[in-house]
């Protein structure tokens, strides 16, 4: 049988090429080339170690493109996913671990696909929240009015006039408390002799420690101050 020909005559017959010449052949870099050559697709020539034969590079590429296991570069690659992610998938159990020859194609594509699946059910049948509209804002408002309403009815609010008027009558309790020390001080003071500055200084002291003593007790200082309020805005209601 005659020996094959193509239209450039005896494939065999072609001259030898290195690595640098075979990557160029191919169309590759030469580092994927050398891939090629340590995962055993291509072959050198028999005790040569830079040497291939132009049939064999080519042999070889076609059956690495035809191959159908891949590494884990070029899976991920044909995946569209960062081997990162290919590498975290076989770890979870979505994609089974690649043997000596990498991952099977066939089979990695289709585990790929289901996990795919799967997340896009899982999205779709997750309920949706329910989007807030403009009558449920006013039902709302209208139900917290109502339970403010109630509750002030009860007794379990005070409204905020109320409110101001009783830190105005707490305000004067204490401003009454500090102005009662001015004539005690003053009669010290008048007296002009150096001898009662101490007295007045100590008489001071104690005076202000007491007034912030009250001050200081919350049952008391309300008191004082619930009794201040309804002398300052009770008294002319209670007298009309």
């Amino acid at each position: 049988m005659a020996a094959r020909t193509s239209s450039i005559g005896d494939i065999d017959a072609l001259p030898e090429l290195n690595a640098g010449a075979s990557a160029k052949l191919l169309g590759v870099p030469l580092v994927a080339f050398n891939r090629l050559c340590r995962d055993g697709l291509i072959v050198p020539l028999s005790g040569r170690r830079n040497a291939y034969a132009v049939k064999a590079v080519v042999a070889g590429f076609i059956g690495h493109l035809t191959d159908k296991h891949l590494a884990l570069s070029p899976m991920a690659i044909h995946l569209a996913i960062s081997p990162h992610t290919l590498t975290t998938l076989v770890e979870d159990g979505v994609i089974e671990r690649p043997g000596p020859q990498g991952f099977p194609v066939d089979r990695t594509r289709n585990a790929y696909l289901s996990h795919l699946q799967k997340k896009i059910k899982a999205v779709a049948a997750a309920p949706v929240e329910k989007k807030t509209t403009e009558q449920d804002r006013l039902i709302r408002a209208r139900r917290l009015k109502i339970e403010r309403e109630n509750a002030a009815a009860d007794g379990q609010l005070v409204d905020l006039d109320t409110i101001i008027k009783i830190n105005d009558a707490r305000d004067a309790v204490a401003r009454e408390q500090l102005i009662s020390m001015v004539d005690p001080i003053c009669d010290f003071a008048a007296r002009g002799d150096r001898a009662w500055a101490n007295v007045v200084r100590l008489h001071f002291q104690e005076r202000l420690y007491d007034i912030m003593a009250g001050l200081s007790d919350p049952a008391k200082f309300t008191a004082a101050a619930m009794a201040k309020y309804k002398e300052m805005f009770h008294s002319d209601e209670e007298a009309a």
